[in-house]
């Protein structure tokens, strides 16, 4: 075990270094199948060491055996995520029977929830033993230090600049709500105050590390196309998707990450001249049904792609976490407050009109006036707050604090009062406006999953994940079949040059090399086995003995095999 997890960082920072295989081989003692087996696996293992909450779990693994029922499996932890990020306690009990229910939706008769189960399924995703006994997870504190160490490594290994690091996040808007007891919202004598608007929409926020490059925000409605944006869709400041319940999901996140996010990135750090090779991003994210896995957010080059935060850790750690989304969408209801409430201009009216104006203008408030205003209130945002929030992930947690304070400047609920009472609005209270503010913190912009839904997603990415295995007696036939093709007439039409079937013949070679290099490594075992060291009693009863030997007293040969002093 020591030996193999030795192996799992030695190796690979051999690889990083440069050395040679046969280095390799003779500094470690390994075989050549084995160095090269390990070498194309480099990628699997990071992969596998950045999915982990935990480095004491990579430490302790040595294999990296995916599960027996790997649709279960990751259909429970999907679940167990779900819970987690909505601050609900999951105990090891609660795992097994989620993983039973899962079992049953997809039909595996032969899957037992075992307590054997649950002790594997805990060490393959690195999951604490607190977070399994009922302890309150609405943040893991544990979690935070492994993961921006193991960014801090991303970072080291890829080069990442602070430019090239990336964090997302989804949040809920109630565009349309003012603060209770307003005269509009209190009113009984106009169509407008009989009820209090909620209406919604989701908004994704999106900026890099030191603040000179945010993503224009992307918002989700229900409607398709309504009747005041159907003029302008193409002029607008956001990213406009329709969603029938208004949340984010994991296909539009999808959708966003691959043709708004990429080509926003490549075409930033291109005009920044950054050379094609070092063009490449990170986006952090914390763990919602509205991701999707890993595999689905990288870029085709490979470069861009995505880390997730741990369970329970994005309000400690996430940059859009530290005030910047509360801020942006205080900056909004600032702006909705002057959109719709009159201020009196003046001693010399004969009557106060401020209610009548206040209800005509929150009338003309619509869904057009409200994307522009929250695509304002996100350019808004000094880059300077931008780069700060990353304070906390970043091992930079030095006036933190101060930082905070600053972005809520003009923009606390007092602030919001006064501008209330400015316009006459002197049935409002402080906790009016608290309750206001508030009001949709806690949208998170994405709505829960059903288990019916986490299945079938689960069950999609495992067939997506299923590898075609061909041997290479396989790649041989269709290697040699190629080379033969090179020879007919439909092959010359197909292959031009000389430098086509050379690169044919190279692969075909590569495929019979490798295929001897299996039989003699195969052969050696073989042989291996054969020429075992034997014991010091095997070893006395080989050697022939000195007296004449009758028929009955024979030397004792071990089975299937005679000496050779026999045949003398």
């Amino acid at each position: 075990r020591n030996r193999r997890s030795r192996f799992g960082s030695g190796l690979r920072k051999k690889f990083n270094e440069g050395l040679s295989v046969k280095t390799i081989m003779v500094q470690y003692g390994l075989g050549k199948s084995t160095v090269y087996d390990i070498k194309y696996a480099k990628e699997k293992i990071l992969k596998f060491a950045e999915e982990q909450d935990s480095d004491v779990t990579v430490r302790k693994r040595t294999r990296m055996d995916p599960a027996k029922f790997k649709d279960i499996e990751d259909a429970t932890f999907k679940w167990y995520k779900q819970q987690s990020a909505a601050g609900v306690t999951v105990r090891g009990t609660e795992l097994q029977q989620a993983a039973k229910r899962f079992a049953q939706i997809l039909e595996k008769e032969n899957f037992v929830a075992s307590s054997g189960w649950l002790h594997r399924f805990k060490i393959r995703h690195g999951l604490h033993n607190n977070k399994l006994t009922g302890e309150a997870t609405s943040t893991d504190v544990g979690a935070v230090g492994p993961f921006k160490e193991k960014l801090k490594g991303i970072i080291f290994r890829e080069n990442l600049s602070k430019s090239q690091l990336y964090n997302a996040e989804e949040s809920g808007l109630f565009w349309k709500l003012l603060p209770s007891n307003t005269r509009a919202s209190r009113s009984e004598g106009h169509n407008v105050g009989r009820r209090v608007s909620k209406e919604r929409m989701s908004v994704l926020f999106c900026a890099n590390a030191d603040g000179t490059h945010r993503i224009p925000v992307a918002v989700v409605k229900k409607s398709q196309q309504s009747r005041v944006l159907r003029d302008c869709m193409s002029s607008l400041p956001v990213t406009y998707y329709a969603s029938a319940s208004a949340w984010f999901t994991a296909d539009i996140f999808h959708r966003w990450f691959h043709d708004v996010f990429v080509p926003a990135v490549l075409k930033f750090q291109r005009e920044a001249s950054v050379s094609e090779p070092d063009v490449r991003a990170l986006l952090i994210l914390d763990n919602t049904p509205a991701h999707p896995s890993d595999e689905k957010l990288t870029s085709k080059c490979g470069r861009i792609r995505v880390i997730f935060l741990p369970p329970n850790t994005a309000g400690l750690i996430q940059p859009m976490d530290q005030g910047v989304i509360e801020v942006t969408k205080r900056r909004y209801k600032r702006k909705l407050m002057e959109s719709c409430l009159a201020i009196d201009e003046g001693d010399d009216e004969e009557a106060d009109t401020r209610t009548e104006r206040t209800f005509a203008n929150y009338r003309s408030y619509n869904i057009n006036n409200a994307i522009f205003n929250i695509a304002n209130s996100w350019k808004e945002m000094p880059s300077s707050a931008l780069a700060n929030s990353w304070r906390k992930v970043l091992l930079e947690d030095r006036a933190v604090a101060s930082v905070e304070d600053d972005l809520f400047q003009s923009l606390k609920p007092i602030d919001f009062l006064g501008f209330l009472k400015m316009a006459g609005e002197k049935g409002v209270a402080l906790g009016d406006v608290e309750e206001w503010l508030s009001s949709d913190l806690d949208d998170m912009g994405y709505r829960q999953q059903t288990e019916e839904e986490i299945a079938e997603e689960a069950i999609n990415e495992t067939q997506e994940e299923e590898e075609v295995k061909i041997k290479l007696s396989e790649a041989r036939k269709a290697a040699d079949l190629l080379v033969s093709f090179f020879d007919t007439e439909a092959g010359q039409d197909v292959f031009h040059n000389f430098g086509d079937y050379a690169f044919m013949q190279c692969i075909r070679n590569r495929i019979i090399q490798r295929q001897w290099s299996k039989i003699k490594h195969l052969s050696k075992t073989k042989i291996g086995n054969f020429f075992k060291p034997l014991s010091h009693s095997s070893a006395q009863e080989l050697r022939p003995t000195t007296r004449v030997a009758s028929s009955q007293t024979q030397p004792k040969w071990p089975k299937g095999k005679r000496s050779r002093l026999s045949d003398s």
